[in-house]
């Protein structure tokens, strides 16, 4: 009897349901399949910015515009050859003293700027850059209130981060105080409405509107589930979240088939917002977490899923004596944890929070930057994304083995320095297909990060508090995506100096 008054949860968790039972693993694969679309709602494809050349409006005539003219050479002035711009001029034009397309009417000695592109559709038919006339080009227009500083297309970017981090946060606070099924169904209601508007949008202004509300509405669809099955996995169980994102590498590698076949941006929405009705019924089946439940004082609650899931492990129902233990020990470590509640007022959560945001800020840079970098390395866009989701995958099967022989700090130190190191190489060598290969390298180590502070996070952060913890650590990430769509969509940087930069952020 007085060894039942010491039950804690995770001595339920492992002995008395088993660690990881058909109750843990049908919970594992529901989270995981609210991950499978998370590719979708990055904006990659999306924001994919094809060769483009400047819009010469005397010569430029509907309905059939080419993008590699013969008016060209006395039209628009050739730069060094690269993939963006194929020698062609991008955002200026030889001036012209008429408003005919003749030789004798440009001025080859005087340049001008252009507010409008032209978009080779060699790569993808109906890039939603085309459709807005939201390339690098657009910084030009007078009415683009942001002026030279950024692009159109770059401010999409960084209102859908900008939503990401927002939701993040809110999704957080509302994780530890309403539990995660609010948050996903406050998630998927509104990533849906944001899908709808997206797929509608015939207006730049109404497609801004749709990102916000999209990077909003995706994160609680992704971290809430995450928390949920950590919190029901035993301790000796739970390298196997090691593997938990494969869902999304899946995802991923999905999202690169249906991109090649489709390549028009409102038949990605379209196919974005079916799979995430398609995955919405799992809300229904999910439940919240006993461990946090517990921790609210939500006792007869608890009862009710602790009940259930040793009936689908096959176990024994928890007795009347050992409930009443684990109730006592719940309420023992609630009042402790309540001095945890404001992180702020205690030195060891908060000195555990600003290393987390760091690390997760380099990390969150590193990974989602690569992920969107790799359309802009040239070659075939969808061959590319692929190969970077292999390359995420073996950082998965890379992470859950060293896990093992490895602690987590140590091993985020190794592969987030290993994959800074192969970005500084790729800088070096300079060279196209090195370039890649090292690019793709670092995306692995990069990987490796990921996964494994998604499980140390969790682990160091008291439960009242850890959706919190994790939603802060995770808007820190995406404020490194958002810097890396900043560099990525700035016409002044080259690509291997925005590598370069992703190096030494996470050499810090």
């Amino acid at each position: 009897m007085k060894e039942s008054r010491t039950l804690n949860f995770d001595d339920v968790l492992e002995n008395t349901l088993g660690g990881f039972g058909r109750w843990q693993f049908l919970l594992y694969v529901a989270g995981g399949l609210l991950l499978f679309p998370c590719k979708l709602y990055i904006p990659i494809f999306l924001g994919f910015l094809p060769r483009y050349r400047c819009k010469v409006l005397e010569c430029d005539l509907e309905p059939k515009v080419e993008f590699h003219p013969t008016w060209a050479e006395f039209a628009i002035p050739h730069l060094d050859n690269n993939y963006l711009h194929d020698g062609l001029g991008h955002c200026q034009r030889f001036s012209s003293n008429g408003t005919s397309c003749s030789k004798f009417n440009f001025d080859e000695h005087h340049m001008v700027p252009c507010s409008q592109s032209v978009y080779d559709d060699s790569m993808m038919k109906e890039p939603m850059v085309a459709f807005f006339d939201i390339g690098p080009c657009s910084s030009n227009d007078p009415n683009w209130w942001l002026g030279s500083w950024i692009s159109q297309m770059a401010f999409i970017e960084i209102i859908f981060w900008t939503g990401v981090m927002i939701g993040i946060l809110v999704c957080g606070r509302m994780g530890d105080r309403y539990g995660t099924r609010v948050v996903i169904l406050t998630s998927q209601v509104t990533f849906t409405v944001g899908a709808i508007i997206a797929f509608t949008s015939m207006t730049y202004s109404s497609y801004v509107i749709s990102s916000l509300l999209t990077g909003f509405g995706c994160m609680g669809s992704s971290t809430s589930p995450y928390v949920l099955v950590s919190e029901v996995m035993g301790k000796n169980h739970r390298h196997y979240l090691a593997f938990y994102q494969i869902f999304r590498v899946l995802g991923g590698f999905s999202y690169a088939w249906v991109a090649s076949v489709l390549q028009n941006w409102r038949q990605f929405w379209l196919y974005a917002l079916c799979v995430n009705l398609a995955v919405s019924p799992i809300w229904f089946w999910l439940h919240d977490s006993p461990r946090w439940l517990l921790s609210r004082g939500q006792f007869s609650q608890a009862r009710k899923v602790l009940d259930f899931a040793t009936k689908i492990n096959g176990e024994p129902r928890l007795s009347a004596n050992d409930f009443a233990a684990l109730q006592e020990a719940s309420r023992q470590q609630n009042a402790s944890n309540r001095i945890h509640e404001r992180m702020w007022t205690n030195y060891y959560v908060l000195r555990n929070l600003v290393v987390c945001l760091f690390i997760w800020l380099s990390v969150g840079l590193m990974y989602l930057g690569l992920s969107r970098i790799s359309v802009t390395l040239g070659g075939n866009i969808y061959e590319n994304f692929a190969l970077f989701e292999g390359a995420e995958l073996i950082g998965l099967v890379l992470s859950s083995t060293v896990a093992s022989y490895m602690d987590c700090r140590t091993l985020i130190v190794w592969s987030l320095g290993s994959g800074s190191l192969a970005l500084v190489l790729s800088f070096l060598i300079g060279h196209p297909m090195w370039t890649l290969a090292l690019v793709v390298l670092g995306k692995t180590w990069a990987s490796m990060s990921l996964q494994v502070i998604y499980v140390y996070t969790p682990a160091i952060f008291p439960t009242p508090i850890r959706n919190s913890a994790l939603g802060l650590s995770s808007t820190a990430a995406r404020l490194g995506a958002l810097i890396g769509a900043w560099l990525i969509n700035s016409k002044g940087i080259p690509i291997v100096l925005s590598l370069l930069i992703f190096a030494g952020i996470g050499l810090m």
